[in-house]
């Protein structure tokens, strides 16, 4: 009878320290998500699920990847120019198959018609250079691969690597655990999960810090190939199949950067992209696509990111991609639902570039009443 007590004495302790870790592992997640204050609110938001309460089936464009994605295309220019709705989905150093997983997450509440990956998530490498500005290739047996998490998942088999993804996908504990000592009380008690991020995701910087390489970082003479790791590729693959299952078209792009990405990798994706049948852009081979494009000016920090002018640039050439290669039409919306994502942008526009909300709203107003004539003529 006293063991019989004392059985269940430490069976009622494991149960509620359990519970107590799983409230606690659960509650870790949410605090340390990266927070960005929104222009609406002003208050800390959290980035990586700000998108997730954006209402059902409003979205048409949804762009998946890491910080060369949220840096590099503006979504609230695209529905100012275009009147196509979209937004950005994903994180820093972001796993492929992290990526499948969010893209599973969110497409449970939006049926997009369109899933842009930004190609930089399929490595974990980047880029040095020597003295003269050329590329330096490391043996691949003595490089040491890896941002955030993948420095822990390289030590881990297959399987444990997708447990461990699939995880962190719901409770990024682990990867973001560095946050803790970036937290200030103010962002644990001013969170709001209310709303969508104003910016649907994209990241602005007035910051300029030339790239000095611009001129060699691609070698177009260089036809090898970067590996991709195994299980990067199977969820690359993952998410292939998921777009079909959903039937949204899946198209793959390359943000110009620096310091991320070189002809080894182009080689890469452009032989994936042609084995699945995939459309692929790569901005930093088509420089014809962004003319003005400038390395000494468009980049925030020495040619990894984008800054406002560089996204601009190229958000500009994709919505022209967007509309006459993908055949995109303006966003069907409710008067309502088109009034929310207005009275975002002009938000947007007037905290970030000191843009007067009534130019904002002048500007849309007559770029929808051109798109709304046009879609009443072609009925």
């Amino acid at each position: 009878m006293k063991n019989k007590k004392k059985n269940l004495c430490g069976l009622r302790n494991a149960i509620i320290f359990t519970v107590i870790f799983v409230f606690l592992f659960v509650t870790a997640s949410n605090v340390l998500l990266p927070k960005v204050k929104d222009d609406a609110t002003k208050k800390p938001i959290n980035m990586i699920r700000s998108c997730n309460v954006l209402e059902k089936n409003t979205v048409d464009v949804v762009i998946l990847g890491n910080s060369n994605a949220y840096r590099g295309i503006n979504p609230m220019k695209i529905w100012m120019d275009c009147g196509i709705t979209s937004c950005l989905i994903g994180h820093s150093f972001i796993s492929e198959p992290e990526a499948y997983h969010r893209a599973k997450s969110f497409l449970e509440n939006q049926s997009p018609k369109m899933l842009v990956l930004e190609t930089d998530c399929l490595f974990d490498t980047g880029n040095e250079f020597d003295e003269n500005g050329k590329l330096i290739f490391k043996d691949e047996e003595n490089e040491e691969i890896g941002f955030g998490i993948s420095s822990i998942q390289n030590k881990l088999d297959e399987a444990e690597q997708e447990i461990l993804a699939a995880l962190d996908s719901k409770y990024p504990t682990i990867k973001f655990n560095y946050r803790w000592k970036q937290l200030t009380l103010k962002e644990l008690t001013n969170v709001t999960n209310k709303r969508s991020f104003t910016s649907r995701g994209f990241l602005t910087s007035k910051h300029i810090k030339p790239f000095e390489y611009g001129d060699t970082y691609m070698d177009k003479k260089d036809k090898a190939k970067e590996p991709i790791d195994s299980l990067h590729l199977k969820y690359f693959h993952k998410i292939i199949d998921l777009c079909k299952e959903k039937d949204i078209k899946l198209a793959l792009v390359t943000i110009p950067s620096g310091y991320s990405w070189n002809m080894r990798k182009h080689n890469t994706v452009k032989e994936l992209a042609k084995e699945n049948g995939l459309s692929y852009i790569d901005f930093n081979t088509r420089s014809d696509l962004i003319p003005t494009f400038d390395w000494t000016k468009d980049t925030k920090d020495e040619g990894l990111h984008l800054n406002n002018t560089g996204a601009s640039k190229v958000t500009a050439a994709y919505e022209k991609l967007l509309k006459n290669k993908y055949g995109l039409k303006p966003t069907e919306l409710t008067d309502e639902q088109r009034e929310v994502w207005n009275s975002d942008t002009e938000i947007f526009c007037e905290s970030n570039f000191n843009f007067p909300k009534e130019k904002t709203r002048k500007i849309l107003e007559k770029n929808q009443r051109k798109f709304l004539n046009k879609s009443h003529e072609k009925h």
